[in-house]
C-alpha cells in the first residue's frame, strides 16, 4: 500500500468516482464486486507507472552510458597527448642538455680569446701612443711638403722676376737658398722625431737649456709622483700628502700636470677654475708663455687653497684644465722642429729653480700624467725625487719597469735629469690589515728584478695606503672640511717617512703647538 505507484493507481480510482452520480445510487450501498474491479484498476494504472518509470530510467542510464563513453574516449586522449608532451620533453632536455655542453664549450673558448685580447691590448697600447704621435708628425710632414711644393712655385716665378731684376738676382738667390736650408732642417727635425717613437728623453738637449740647481742651493725639494700605469692613486697621494705637509708648518705648491685636471678639480672650486681660466692663469697658459719665448712667474699662475684650522703652514697648486692637451701638443711641434731657442722639455725646470719659488715654498709635490709626454719630462727634468705609487697587481707592477727602464736609462740621464733620486715604492689601496703575503711576494720580486736589472735598491715605504673610501673617492681635499683621523695619521706617517729623506737644510721643524 505504501509503493509509489499504488499511489498513483489509488489517484487515478479517485478520478473514476468523481464521475459517478451518487444521488442517483441512494442509499445504495456498493456492491462487493466493485472492490476487485477497483484494485484491478489501481494495480494497472500503478504498473503502467512503474513501467513509465523503468523506460525513463532506462533512457538516463543509457545517456550516462554514452556520457561515459564520450569520457572515457576523452580520458584516452589526454593520456596519449601526455605521453606524446613527454616524449617531447625528453627529447628538448637532450637538446638542453646538449646546448648547455656546446655553451660551456663555447664559453671557454670566449675567455681564452678574452685572456689573448686583454695581453694584446696590453701590448699594442704602447705601439699605439706611438703611432698617434708619428701620424702627427707625419701630418706636419705632409703639410710642410705641399708648402714646399708651394714655395717651390713661387721660386719659379721669382726667378723670372729676378733675371728681369738683373742686380737683384744674388739677393733673391740667397734668400731662396736660406729658405731652402731652412725647410732642409725642418725635414732633417722631421725625419729624426720619427725615429724617437715618442721616446722624448732620447733627444740631446739645446745648448741654452737651463741649468739643474742643486736641492741645498735651492733648499726647496721637487718631488714627481709617476707611475705609467693609470688609477694606482696619484692625484690623491699629492693630495693628501700635500696637505700633510701643510699641516706640519711647509709651505707646499701641488702641480697639476694631468690632462684630465683631476687635482685641481679635488683642491679648487669650480668657480675658481673658471675665474683662473677668464685670467689665463693655468698651466697651458704658463707653458704657452714660456714656450714663445716670455719669462714668466710661475707664482702668479698658482692659486693659493683655503686653510681650515689645523693648517700650521700654506698650499697652494698650479692648476690646469684639459685645454692642457692643446698647449701639450704646441709645445712638443716646436720642441721638434726647433721653432725657438728654448728646449720646451725644460720650461718647468726653469721656473720652479728659481729663487722665487725658494722664497715661496719649502716643498714642491707634481701630479703626473700616466705618460712620458713633454709634461712629464718637464716634471722629471725638475724633480729632485721620483715617488711611485703602485696597486698590489701585475699590471702595475708591470708599469713601474717600464718606469725604471726609461727613467735609469743612459738617454734619460744625459739628456734629462742625472740627479732624479728614487723616494721608493709606495703600496696603495692595500686591505686594511696591510700586503697579503701574496701581494708582499709579488713586491719582493719586483724590488729584486730592479736591482738586478737597473743595479738600483729601490726603498719600499713602511707606511701602506689601505683601501679606505674616505681616501679613495678624492673627496677629502676641500676648502674648509678636516681630514678624518685615521687618514691624517695615515699620511701623516708617510710624511714622517719622506721628511727623513730630505737633507737637513731642506727640514722644517714643525712649530709647538700650545
Amino acid at each position: 500500500m505504501g509503493h509509489p505507484a499504488f499511489a498513483v493507481g489509488l489517484a487515478e480510482i479517485d478520478g473514476l468516482l468523481d464521475v459517478i452520480n451518487w444521488s442517483q445510487l441512494g442509499k445504495w450501498a456498493i456492491p462487493a464486486i466493485a472492490l476487485p474491479i477497483i484494485w484491478k484498476a489501481a494495480n494497472f494504472f500503478a504498473k503502467k507507472s512503474v513501467q513509465n518509470r523503468l523506460a525513463d530510467l532506462e533512457n538516463q542510464l543509457k545517456n550516462r552510458g554514452d556520457e561515459l563513453e564520450i569520457k572515457t574516449d576523452r580520458i584516452n586522449q589526454l593520456e596519449q597527448s601526455i605521453m606524446t608532451q613527454g616524449q617531447t620533453i625528453a627529447l628538448q632536455t637532450e637538446s638542453l642538455k646538449l646546448k648547455d655542453t656546446q655553451l660551456d664549450a663555447k664559453q671557454e673558448e670566449l675567455e681564452a680569446k678574452h685572456a689573448k685580447l686583454v695581453k694584446v691590448y696590453e701590448a699594442g697600447r704602447k705601439e699605439y701612443q706611438k703611432k698617434l704621435e708619428l701620424e702627427k708628425f707625419r701630418s706636419l710632414h705632409d703639410n710642410l711638403k705641399k708648402k714646399l711644393i708651394v714655395d717651390e712655385e713661387r721660386i719659379a716665378v721669382l726667378e723670372g722676376k729676378l733675371i728681369e731684376a738683373g742686380g737683384e738676382t744674388g739677393q733673391l738667390m740667397k734668400d731662396l737658398q736660406a729658405r731652402q736650408a731652412t725647410m732642409s732642417k725642418a725635414e732633417n727635425r722631421l725625419k729624426k722625431a720619427r725615429k724617437l717613437e715618442g721616446y722624448l728623453w732620447h733627444a740631446k738637449a739645446l745648448q741654452r737649456k737651463p741649468k739643474f740647481r742643486p736641492l741645498l742651493e735651492r733648499k726647496t725639494a721637487i718631488i714627481s709622483v709617476l707611475n705609467l700605469k693609470g688609477g694606482v692613486g696619484k692625484t690623491t697621494t699629492v693630495a693628501q700628502l700635500g696637505a700633510a705637509f701643510a699641516r706640519r708648518g711647509y709651505r707646499v705648491l701641488c702641480v697639476d700636470l694631468d690632462l684630465q685636471g683631476s687635482l685641481t678639480s679635488l683642491l679648487l672650486d669650480q668657480s675658481v677654475i673658471s675665474q683662473r681660466y677668464n685670467d689665463k692663469r693655468l698651466l697651458q697658459h704658463f707653458f704657452r708663455y714660456a714656450g714663445d719665448g716670455a719669462n714668466p712667474n710661475i707664482i702668479e699662475f698658482t692659486q693659493e687653497v683655503p686653510s681650515p684650522p689645523d693648517r700650521l703652514g700654506s698650499l697652494h697648486v698650479l692648476p690646469t684644465t684639459d685645454d692642457l692637451a692643446f698647449a701639450e701638443f704646441n709645445l712638443n711641434m716646436g720642441w721638434l722642429l726647433q721653432a725657438g731657442e728654448r728646449d720646451a722639455r725644460f720650461l718647468l725646470r726653469k721656473a720652479l729653480h728659481s729663487k722665487a719659488v725658494a722664497k715661496q715654498f719649502d716643498i714642491v709635490i707634481m701630479d703626473c700624467p700616466p705618460l712620458l709626454n713633454i709634461s712629464c719630462i718637464n716634471a722629471l727634468a725638475a724633480s729632485d725625487y721620483l715617488l711611485i705609487p703602485a696597486l698590489p697587481s701585475v699590471k702595475s707592477l708591470a708599469r713601474v719597469l717600464n718606469l725604471m727602464q726609461a727613467t735609469q736609462s743612459l738617454p734619460f740621464k744625459t739628456h734629462v735629469n742625472p740627479n732624479l733620486n728614487l723616494l721608493g715604492l709606495l703600496a696603495n689601496r692595500t686591505y686594511h690589515s696591510g700586503l697579503t703575503q701574496n701581494d708582499q711576494r709579488e713586491w719582493e720580486q719586483l724590488l729584486e728584478q730592479i736591482k738586478n736589472i737597473f743595479a738600483v735598491l729601490l726603498h719600499q715605504f713602511e707606511t701602506e695606503i689601505p683601501q679606505l673610501k674616505g681616501i679613495q673617492e678624492g673627496d677629502t681635499i676641500t676648502a674648509t672640511s678636516k681630514l678624518s683621523g685615521e687618514i691624517e695619521k695615515i699620511y701623516g706617517r708617510l710624511a714622517d717617512e719622506l721628511e727623513k729623506v730630505l737633507p737637513h737644510d731642506c727640514r722644517r721643524t714643525p712649530p709647538v703647538l700650545p
